[in-house]
């Protein structure tokens, strides 16, 4: 089974000890295949830059966990429709 997070399970998952932070676990021990892009990796980072004021190591850790515990697929242009409000997340979809 392959699974996406979106950035807001991923603040979850790190900021805060729950349902989200289980998630991550199970996909770090490849319970099922977490599918991540370069979208959601990015705005992650601005997040964790913006709202949660990490630090360039603590980014930096985060995102070495995240590459670890998923697979990081980069969707063709060709293949991401207009379905979305917001265009951003058509890449998600995608």
């Amino acid at each position: 089974m392959r699974a996406v997070f979106d950035t807001n399970v991923l603040v979850a998952a790190f900021a805060t000890e729950g349902l989200c932070a289980a998630l991550l676990r199970w996909a770090r021990r490849s319970d099922f295949r977490l599918v991540l892009c370069p979208v959601i990796l990015q705005e992650f980072q601005r997040v964790l830059d913006s709202k949660l004021a990490a630090s360039p190591e603590e980014v930096r850790a985060t995102l070495g966990l995240l590459e670890e515990a998923g697979e990081l697929l980069t969707p063709e242009p060709a293949a991401m429709p207009r379905v979305c409000r917001d265009r951003a997340d058509d890449a998600i979809l995608a």
